[in-house]
């Protein structure tokens, strides 16, 4: 036995809703007769069947009934002048449809989901092929039994799929509240527009000046610090850039070359 994806991309053509006809008929008989197939395909195989949007699902899980057959005429789903068709069953329609994006998420396979599987009927490597019906048997518990009925046993094979946070894990506790304090200094705007009245937005080691070199946009960027740190003094202290004794201390302007955001520094 393998593994089938059958890809239905159309949902619905101009005249044909291929999705409400393959749920009517699966109500009806259990089955679909004459529908579209791979040429890998064979009877017995296992099939996984998938609508595109806005179903994006896998919406159902059955078995290849025929031998395929290849018909020729215009066809109101595809371009396609040639077609192959078989029957399939028995088709049973899932309870809770699987939407291909979440199944791979959940079942580790977020690397073949890339692949975009969901463009085509493919036949599928076994290990997908079981991590899919994983997924689909946790939300379809019914599948479990009727899957049983022809000898396959989704639950042998968990240990290739992705292993389920189970009740027994270790308990923690999270979100608790503790009290912090930080100190800031706090900082005067008004010291800082006073530095550069003073001494301008030109560097005073090299003589760059950031708004000539890169025009409108170096405007601006620059900024002013001590030369003894704020951190060294842990009391408030009053500074002046105009006065003699702060000329002294307010240095020199150091540029700092950051691509395009570069900064003036000023050092007091």
């Amino acid at each position: 036995m393998k593994f089938h994806l059958a890809v239905c991309r159309s949902v619905s053509g101009d005249d044909h809703n291929r999705y409400g006809s393959f749920v009517s008929e699966v109500q009806r008989s259990g089955g679909v007769e004459d529908w579209t197939a791979t040429r890998k395909l064979s009877v017995g195989d296992l099939v996984l069947f998938y609508f595109g949007a806005p179903v994006k699902s896998i919406v159902a899980v059955g078995f290849v009934a025929s031998e395929i057959r290849t018909e020729k005429g215009d066809f109101d789903w595809t371009n396609r002048k040639k077609v192959t068709f078989c029957d399939f069953a028995p088709i049973w329609l899932l309870t809770k449809q699987a939407p291909l994006d979440e199944a791979c998420d959940a079942s580790g396979l977020k690397a073949w989901y890339k692949t975009k599987p969901y463009r085509n009927s493919r036949e599928l490597k076994e290990d997908i092929a079981w991590k899919l019906l994983c997924e689909i048997e946790d939300s379809n518990p019914d599948i479990r039994n009727r899957l049983s009925k022809f000898n396959i046993q989704v639950s042998g094979h968990r240990k290739s799929a992705v292993k389920r946070p189970t009740s027994s894990l270790k308990q923690f506790s999270e979100g608790g509240v503790r009290e912090m304090t930080v100190e800031l200094q706090n900082r005067n705007p008004q010291l800082r527009a006073q530095a550069i009245a003073v001494y301008g937005e030109t560097c005073r080691v090299c003589g760059f000046n950031f708004e000539e070199f890169y025009r409108e946009l170096g405007a601006g960027y620059i900024e002013v610090h001590h030369l003894k740190p704020l951190s060294e003094s842990l009391s408030e202290n009053s500074f002046s850039s105009g006065s003699q004794a702060s000329r002294r201390s307010w240095m020199r302007i150091i540029a700092i070359k950051i691509q395009a955001s570069a900064l003036v520094s000023v050092f007091s």
